[in-house]
């Protein structure tokens, strides 16, 4: 009581951060409280017309981004609910949709998470990293096709995204399409040089293909940017050997 009824009464201030602020708190603490509930509904209906977007923008953007933090902590299942809460401010907002997608995806959720994807594709299709986390859920959801042309599309909206090309390497190479992984990996980590899982998965199917220079050349650079993984080191052994055994005594 003693934080609600100053929170309150901020929530009546002329200042639009200060009203939308204690308003997403109250929201955020108290949300599913019926009174506390009616009290944010009046405040809203009260808002001045020119003033209501506004609130809401503000509200939702902080309800977001405490569930960003919820989400970097691991505890999914509290992300989850925040996001609710935030679209129940704004049903169609895209970053949050795509954010509550993700949750749902990473805990497994992937019928609700393909629902919300395609309701934060649908809300702003021009995003091309949503796409690609839709792939993603797709994928997780054993729908393979379905995720590969989730990858194209953003490679329409975007050809400079490179995850859709890592993406539909990994893809590829998963149907023993070498060649054509080969060719998405490698567009992959020329827009994203540091991306050394994108450098390792090149290496190996280099290493499929029977190119073994190049399979050494690229794997050493996977290492490089990822010194502590074991499995990248012991393929870069590995290719030392065969390299040295390819050119004979």
């Amino acid at each position: 009581a003693a934080v609600v009824a100053p929170l309150r009464r901020s929530a009546r201030s002329d200042d639009l951060d200060v009203r939308a602020f204690a308003l997403a708190t109250l929201h955020y603490v108290r949300g599913r409280d019926p009174e506390t509930r009616q009290f944010l509904i009046e405040q809203l209906e009260s808002v001045r017309f020119e003033d209501e977007a506004s609130i809401r923008g503000r509200w939702v953007v902080t309800l977001g981004y405490l569930g960003d933090i919820w989400r970097e902590r691991g505890e999914l299942g509290t992300a989850a609910v925040v996001y609710q809460k935030a679209l129940e401010l704004t049903p169609e907002h895209p970053h949050i949709l795509a954010q509550l997608a993700d949750a749902y995806s990473l805990t497994g959720r992937h019928d609700e998470a393909i629902a919300q994807f395609e309701r934060a594709v649908d809300a702003d299709p021009a995003q091309s990293l949503t796409l690609v986390n839709y792939g993603v859920a797709l994928e997780r959801a054993g729908q393979n096709d379905a995720a590969a042309m989730a990858y194209r599309r953003a490679l329409e909206i975007n050809p400079n995204e490179h995850l859709a090309h890592f993406n539909l390497g990994n893809h590829h190479l998963r149907r023993d399409e070498v060649e054509e992984a080969i060719g998405y990996y490698v567009t992959a980590v020329t827009l994203q040089p540091g991306l050394a899982q994108g450098h390792s998965y090149l290496a190996r199917s280099l290493t499929l293909a029977n190119r073994l220079d190049e399979a050494l050349e690229v794997a050493e650079r996977a290492l490089e940017f990822d010194r502590n993984n074991p499995r990248t080191r012991q393929m870069v052994q590995q290719l030392r050997v065969a390299v040295a055994a390819a050119k004979g005594p």
